[in-house]
């Protein structure tokens, strides 16, 4: 399991945006956070790809 330094360090490819989100309104949704990394790496890869992110939620913390 990493640790929060070594998620903050995954690479900034760790997600391909593959649809076309351009201006499209995005909310996401994770099962559990635990640092927050994977929301937002996902978030930032999102809007590189043009998307508009609203607002994240998460199930547990």
């Amino acid at each position: 399991m990493l640790n929060a330094a070594e998620r903050l360090a995954l690479s900034d490819d760790a997600f391909k945006i593959i649809a076309d989100v351009k201006n499209k309104n995005v909310v996401l949704i994770d099962d559990v956070i635990t640092t927050g990394t994977t929301l937002l790496k996902l978030k930032q890869a999102l809007e590189k790809s043009g998307a508009n992110v609203l607002s994240a939620y998460t199930l547990a913390c």
